[in-house]
C-alpha cells in the first residue's frame, strides 16, 4: 500500500480517542490486518521529490513548517521517520522508504539510511537514539526516487542524469548498509504511452543493474462506462506494462551476465476516478500480478485511505467496494501462482480483441 502524504490525517491522529498509543486510528489498524497487508511505501508520490527527511525528526514543536510545493499546502512535519515507523508497527506492516532524488542530495540519501539502520556510534544513529529509538529500524527496502521522468516532478531529470545520480546514491546507501534492497525509479504512469519510456527503462537498467534489486512501474487509469472497451484495454495495458519491462530486464541480465535477479515493483496503481468498472479493473490488476508472480514481487495500491471512509461525527467506518476486492485477493491468493490457459469466445474491445475469460 501507499498512503498519500496529505491523507495521513485520516490515518494518524494522536488527539483522537479512537487512536492507539502511537496515534494511529484503530479503524485503520483493524482494516489493514483484515486485508493482511504486508508492507507500505512512504513517503512516495510527488511529495517526496521535495521532502527533507531531517525536517521530520526531533521534538515536534521544533520542526519547521514548509510550503509543500507538490500539493500547495503547508507541511508541519508532524509525521516523520520515527512516527511512520510507529505507524507501520501498529499496522503490522513492513516499511518501504522512498528517498528524495529530486531536490535531495547524496548525503541526504546515505544519512537517512544511517539514521534508520545504523548501530549507535555514528552521528545520525546516535541522533535516532537521542530521540528515543535505541535499536536500528533495519528498513530493508528503499526506493530511489519517484517519477523523476515526469516534468511535473520537483528535480525532474532525463534518463541519463537520473541514472548517474541514482547510481551514486545507491552506492553510498549500500556502503552505509549492505543489507538493503534498492528499487530504481521506472517510468511514471503518465509517460508510459510515450515512446521515451522504453529508453528510460533501458538507460536505468544499463546503468544500475549491478546496484538495484527492483525497478518500478506506475499505473493509473480513468474510469469508463463502456464495459467491453474499458475492461479489455485495462487488461492489456497492465499486461504490457509488466511484460515489456520484464523483457528489458532479461535483455540486460543476458548482456551483462547478471546472476542476481531483478524484479518489478508496481509501487503506485489505482483508478483516477470511481465507478463500478473501476473496481473491476482493480481485480484485473490483481490477476495480472498473480499471472506474473515470477517477476512482480511488490505492489502498492494508492492509497490506503481510499479503501476506508470514516465518519468522525458518527464514529463509523465504511469500507469501499475496492476494500472487498482487495480482501478477496489478499486473503485467498497466497502460495504458488499457477500458469493457466483460457480458451473461450472473444469480444470486441475497440483496438484489441481480448479473451472474455480471466485467469
Amino acid at each position: 500500500m501507499e498512503p498519500i502524504r496529505n491523507s495521513l490525517d485520516a490515518l494518524y491522529n494522536p488527539d483522537s480517542p479512537l487512536a492507539d498509543e502511537n496515534g494511529v486510528m484503530k479503524n485503520y489498524i483493524e482494516a489493514v490486518r483484515e486485508l493482511k497487508i504486508t508492507q507500505m511505501r512512504w513517503p512516495g508520490g510527488n511529495y517526496v521529490s521535495g521532502y527533507n527527511w531531517q525536517d521530520g525528526i526531533g521534538p515536534k514543536d521544533q520542526r519547521p513548517v514548509r510550503k509543500e510545493l507538490a500539493w500547495g499546502v503547508l507541511d508541519k512535519n508532524q509525521v516523520g521517520t520515527d512516527e511512520w515507523i510507529k505507524i507501520s508497527r501498529s499496522l503490522g506492516v513492513e516499511n518501504v522508504i522512498c528517498i528524495n532524488l529530486g531536490t535531495g542530495t547524496l548525503d541526504d540519501a546515505r544519512y537517512w539510511v544511517e539514521y534508520c539502520n545504523g548501530e549507535k556510534g555514528t552521528y545520525y544513529a546516535d541522533l535516532r537514539a537521542k530521540y528515543g529509538n535505541e535499536q536500528p529500524y533495519n528498513i530493508k527496502y528503499w526506493g530511489l526516487g519517484n517519477e523523476i521522468d515526469g516534468s511535473w516532478q520537483m528535480g525532474h531529470k532525463n534518463a541519463e542524469d537520473y541514472s548517474k545520480f541514482a547510481k551514486e546514491a545507491a552506492k553510498l546507501m549500500k556502503w552505509t548498509d549492505k543489507n538493503i534492497s534498492l528499487i530504481a525509479c521506472g517510468p511514471s504512469a503518465f509517460n508510459f504511452n510515450n515512446a521515451d519510456w522504453l529508453k528510460w527503462n533501458r538507460t536505468v537498467l544499463y546503468e544500475l543493474y549491478d546496484q538495484i534489486d527492483f525497478i518500478s512501474i506506475h499505473n493509473y487509469w480513468n474510469p469508463s462506462d463502456d464495459y467491453y472497451i474499458f475492461m479489455g484495454q485495462r487488461a492489456l495495458d497492465m499486461e504490457q506494462k509488466i511484460t515489456i519491462p520484464a523483457a528489458q530486464i532479461k535483455e540486460v541480465r543476458t548482456r551483462y551476465e547478471v546472476a542476481k535477479p531483478i524484479y518489478l515493483v508496481v509501487d503506485e496503481w489505482a483508478p483516477l476516478g470511481w465507478n463500478f468498472l473501476a473496481s473491476l479493473a482493480v481485480a484485473q490488476h490483481f490477476n495480472s500480478f498473480i499471472r506474473h508472480a515470477d517477476i512482480v514481487k511488490m505492489a502498492n495500491y494508492t492509497m490506503l485511505t481510499s479503501l476506508l471512509s470514516f465518519d468522525r461525527e458518527k464514529k463509523i467506518s465504511f469500507k469501499s467496494p475496492t476494500f472487498y476486492i482487495f480482501k478477496l485477493f489478499s486473503n485467498n491468493c497466497l502460495g504458488v501462482s499457477l500458469d493457466v490457459f483460457v480458451d473461450c469466445e472473444k469480444f470486441n474491445a475497440g483496438d484489441f480483441y481480448i479473451i472474455s475469460g480471466t485467469n
